[in-house]
């Protein structure tokens, strides 16, 4: 496995064609993704981009809950400039396939926490997202979600309120982390609803928790333990559009 994160599995059977997590063969999407799914409409969802795998307590899943709860400020920004160096890596090594799946943007929407953080309280990513190149200088639309009101198989888009008009809008959803994907479908479909065009969402990592079920277990062996460094610019990524080679 990886130093920092494993690379996402493309979709194929035994991965989840919206999250690229662990489904049952037959089955094109994981249990979270077929409920959730539904917070978006009749239309399949758009394209989730997870940049890596990870799993409780490795080094990228550390860093993801230290850069905003860390207990100290340096250890915070320690944990921040990791992130923010691993974000660069690997948006500049599949930039090509983030343009050829159609992920061109002119906003960007940040997931907020359910943390319990203030509401009014910039999230850490938007911080890190300005000092990536790629998304550096983008338009950062202003979204909260009533506290409580995502659950992890419940989205609610109605929980979300976005400020200002976006109607026609391109709109790019960011997280830090993936785990059922309840808020951020629940972002993705006040973004629908409000009439905005959302591109897709891009997500630092896909959590897998391998203790979760023996089914899981093997599954990290097939997808996660075995995956290459997804921090290499020679990796290939999730999309089937991904234009890089392993060396």
């Amino acid at each position: 496995m990886s130093v920092f994160g494993s690379a996402v599995p493309p979709v194929q059977v035994g991965v989840c064609a919206l999250c690229h997590g662990p489904v049952r063969a037959g089955r094109a999407l994981c249990f979270c993704c077929r409920t959730g799914a539904g917070a978006w409409g009749a239309d399949a969802p758009p394209a989730v981009v997870a940049l890596a795998l990870a799993r409780n307590g490795d080094p990228l899943h550390r860093a993801l809950r230290g850069y905003k709860d860390a207990p100290g400020a340096a250890a915070r920004r320690a944990h921040a400039d990791a992130l923010a160096r691993f974000l660069t890596r690997q948006l500049a090594g599949h930039r090509p396939c983030l343009g050829a799946a159609g992920l061109r943007w002119d906003a960007l929407a940040v997931v907020p926490s359910a943390s319990g953080r203030r509401p009014d309280a910039p999230h850490p990513l938007v911080d890190l997202c300005g000092r990536v190149p790629l998304l550096a200088g983008a338009d950062h639309l202003d979204v909260r979600v009533r506290p409580g009101a995502v659950r992890r198989l419940h989205p609610a888009p109605a929980a979300c309120t976005i400020a200002g008009n976006v109607a026609g809008r391109r709109v790019l959803v960011l997280d830090d982390a993936w785990v059922s994907g309840a808020h951020v479908l629940s972002v993705m479909g006040a973004l629908a609803r409000a009439g905005a065009r959302v591109v897709g969402a891009l997500v630092l990592a896909r959590l897998v928790d391998p203790s979760a079920a023996p089914t899981v277990a093997s599954w990290w062996v097939r997808h996660g333990a075995r995956a290459p460094d997804a921090t290499a610019a020679s990796a290939r990524c999730c999309l089937a559009t991904c234009v890089t080679t392993r060396r």
